[in-house]
């Protein structure tokens, strides 16, 4: 009796994530790294969908403008930034794409 409430159990916890490759909160998308000039300057990503977000822990490697990256981050609606632009979020991802080809 014990090992099948905790198998429902279980089941039940694991019902949110089912058929989501990610967890609640998190999404991904596609775009590039842009060097704003306001205030005292910083990091945004400028998604190719034309959302855009200021990141709160843009890893020095990635902080290139112009630099496409594929993103998997988390909306921080509990943060506020001085900034003042698009969506404050946090990377839970981040990767380079690479530089599209010219004719």
């Amino acid at each position: 009796m014990k090992t099948g409430a905790i198998l429902m159990l279980g089941l039940l916890l694991a019902l949110p994530f089912a058929g989501s490759a990610e967890p609640p909160g998190v999404f991904s998308f596609a775009g590039a790294v842009a060097c704003k000039s306001l205030e005292r300057g910083f990091f945004a990503i400028d998604a190719d969908d034309g959302r855009k977000f200021t990141p709160i822990n843009l890893a020095k490697e990635f902080a290139v403008d112009g630099l496409r990256v594929q993103v998997t981050a988390r909306a921080r609606n509990d943060a506020v930034g001085i900034q003042m632009y698009g969506t404050l979020v946090e990377i839970v991802a981040i990767s380079k794409l690479p530089e599209p080809q010219r004719p």
